[in-house]
């Protein structure tokens, strides 16, 4: 048959889908058209009469954009209505006015009950969810607007749909984190589905969209939770919507939370879920507090915050609740009257708002304060010794302090000794949890007649002899050798004194120490009577013979007695040329002592004595001879006296037994290979004839001697 294009009609999906308008161009004898319409998959169709054929090609459309949600915050209150009608602009999607100026302002092209044009929502509507697809859409249903046709004439066509602009029936929800996407027709869904819409991902748009969170205010009076009749409190706010007109599916939390914010680490909830119940005009809420709450970490007045599913108040609520500060009304030490500053001891406090330990298993209608899982806080003294609670209700506290409460040392700026503190008033500070402090202490309370937290310490002391073990230990150690206390002492019980210079202590626990044997001295703190040595000036007559040295711990004897000096000489000039002292103790100047003070009778120093365990040494002038062996003293050991000689002459002999260069044999007495002896004993260097005279004796006794 003939067909006359003009006649012929172009459809996109079905014949009640997209009617394409198209012309036929004469001069390149082509049938041209443009394509409108949205959705998937959509077939071109040829229609003319009643036939129908299909073309094989097959169009998707890109699908529209989201570009505008308007209000973009929702409000959800408080009750009915329980819908917000949104606004929703996209770009991206059909044109009415390019439509119908394709087909020369055919309306029926847009108004027609076979128009696909005619009804957006069947190719195109808005799923709103929290952050998942598989969520049950917050937008019951898409409708689409609707605008005025007007001819160029000024004659109106009707209503058409205005595919740019639509509106959402969004159900209130508590949630965040709200995306949008579109769902868009798909001609390759199976005709079975009730809905032949898929979403699109690529439309998703977040941000778009929020909900208002609820606000709590401020009350006149803050509500004390130590004073209250009732576990029920009242809290005036705005948007405290019902949750039973609420979707939340996804909420981090159920329904509402009203946490106690301490502005740091140990928030916790005040009253949640069922406890919490709305008024109808939400501007009111009735929050039963939970029977037991954690205020270890508690603020006298907390701020409070607001959830509901997953929204928060967008500011903290201030000075809506206050927990009681806790009130000592009498405390003392459970076994005996005195406190001691270390050792185990156990305190009791009564009075109020102490909190408990742990909660209780009662199910009354009080609000129980809980300190989990130290309880109270109590420390004693300068030092802030723990207490450690054994038992804890609201009026009664037991707790055990065991470590040292005060220094046992008072400190001065000048740097010295510092000074033992056997007793002194020591500070006790009390709290519930880290922050409620007792109103015994503070200064801001208006509480007549509340005992003071101070209590008198008193150091732990030891008997005589003993000391503490440590300044921060009770237990009590004997005083080790070389020390010795009593209960006079000042630095008793804390230390033990040193034995002073000529003393020892060779036992432990010693009250005083002993003395050394006569002459003798030692090192402070000395721990045995061997440690006694001789004074210098003085020596011990128990030589060793072995070793040349004498016993330590025995009685010593002067250097300068009797024995030991002599009358001096005309040349030993003492006063005048040689030093007087009181002891015979240099080395090598000639000495002079005086026998009989204030009277003079001066004597010549033998020997000298350096001290400890030396023997006395010859001086210049004088020999040690021998040392000449006595009788049985001190320990069983044996005496010894030491026999000098004056040399002659007097300078042949140097300290210590030594000649001069010229002098040899004992008591330098003869002259070396070279020197001769005049009369004086004094030792000359031979001259050339001495020398010769010599040689030939030592020849002629050597040839004697041969023969």
């Amino acid at each position: 048959a003939t067909v006359a294009l003009d006649e012929v009609q172009l459809f996109l999906g079905s014949q009640s889908d997209f009617r394409i308008p198209c012309r036929y161009n004469q001069a390149t004898k082509k049938m041209e058209f443009t394509l409108y319409g949205q959705g998937s998959h959509l077939e071109l169709l040829v229609v003319w009469s009643s036939a129908v054929w299909t073309t094989g090609a097959v169009f998707s459309f890109e699908p529209p954009r989201i570009v505008k949600i308007a209000p973009p915050e929702a409000a959800i209150c408080c009750g009915a209505p329980q819908y917000t009608t949104l606004q929703i602009f996209f770009e991206e999607v059909p044109n009415t006015t390019a439509v119908l100026s394709e087909f020369d302002y055919d309306a029926s092209v847009l108004v027609g009950e076979q128009s696909g044009f005619r009804d957006p929502s069947k190719y195109l509507d808005v799923y709103i969810a929290k952050d998942n697809i598989t969520r049950a859409s917050l937008c019951l249903s898409t409708a689409f607007a609707k605008t005025q046709i007007v001819m160029p004439d000024g004659s109106l066509l009707g209503h058409a749909p205005q595919w740019t602009r639509a509106t959402c029936e969004l159900h209130a929800a508590a949630l965040t984190d709200i995306v949008a996407l579109l769902r868009v027709y798909d001609a390759l869904l199976p005709d079975g589905r009730a809905d032949k819409k898929t979403l699109n991902l690529q439309t998703k748009a977040s941000g778009l969209l929020s909900y208002t969170p609820p606000t709590l205010s401020t009350p006149a009076t803050p509500y004390n939770l130590g004073t209250l009749d009732s576990r029920v409190i009242e809290l005036k706010g705005s948007w405290l919507a019902s949750t039973s007109h609420l979707a939340s599916e996804g909420a981090r939390i159920h329904g509402y939370e009203v946490i106690v914010d301490p502005g740091g680490q140990g928030s916790t909830a005040l009253c949640s879920g069922e406890d919490v119940k709305t008024g109808a005009d939400g501007s009111w809420m009735h929050c039963t507090i939970r029977r037991c709450l954690n205020i270890s970490y508690m603020p006298k007045v907390p701020n409070l915050r607001l959830h509901l599913g997953d929204l928060e108040s967008r500011a903290v609520t201030v000075n809506a609740i206050t927990f009681p500060q806790p009130v000592i009304e009498d405390f003392f030490l459970k076994d005996g009257d005195t406190v001691y500053d270390v050792g185990k001891q156990v305190f009791v406090f009564k009075g109020q708002h102490f909190g408990h330990l742990q909660c209780p298993g009662e199910t009354d209608d009080t609000v129980y304060l809980v300190g989990y899982p130290s309880g109270a806080t109590i420390r004693f003294g300068n030092l802030e010794a723990p207490c450690r609670i054994l038992q804890q209700s609201d009026e009664y506290i037991e707790c055990e302090v065991e470590d040292l409460i005060m220094s046992g040392r008072e400190y001065t700026s000048d740097g010295g000794v510092p000074k033992v503190v056997r007793r002194a008033e020591q500070s006790i500070s009390f709290s519930v949890g880290q922050n409620l402090i007792a109103e015994n202490s503070d200064p801001t309370s208006v509480r007549q007649n509340l005992p003071p937290l101070d209590v008198w310490v008193k150091m732990r002391t030891c008997p005589n002899g003993q000391r503490r073990k440590m300044e921060h230990l009770a237990e009590c150690v004997a005083c080790p050798k070389g020390r010795w206390t009593t209960v006079d002492e000042e630095e008793w019980p804390l230390r033990c004194n040193s034995c002073p210079e000529g003393t020892y202590q060779d036992e432990v626990g010693a009250t005083a120490c002993k003395e050394c044997p006569a002459n003798t001295e030692t090192r402070e703190g000395a721990a045995d009577l061997l440690d006694c040595v001789c004074k210098p000036g003085y020596y011990s007559p128990y030589l060793n013979v072995t070793s040349g040295g004498t016993a330590s711990g025995t009685a010593c004897v002067a250097c300068h007695s009797i024995d030991l000096t002599q009358q001096p000489l005309k040349t030993d000039n003492c006063a005048t040329g040689v030093p007087v002292a009181e002891l015979c103790d240099t080395h090598s100047e000639a000495t002079c002592v005086n026998e009989a003070p204030p009277a003079i009778a001066y004597r010549v120093c033998k020997a000298y004595c350096p001290g400890g365990t030396v023997w006395p040494k010859a001086k210049g002038t004088f020999w040690l001879l021998s040392n000449k062996e006595g009788s049985v003293g001190e320990r069983g050991l044996t005496r010894y006296e030491p026999v000098f000689m004056r040399c002659d002459p007097l300078e042949a002999c140097r300290p210590h037994n030594k000649c001069e260069k010229m002098y040899t044999t004992v008591g330098c007495g003869q002259c070396v290979w070279g020197y001769w002896q005049d009369r004086n004993n004094i030792c000359n260097p031979c001259g050339a004839e001495q020398v010769l005279g010599l040689i030939i004796m030592c020849a002629l006794v050597v040839g004697v001697s041969v023969g």
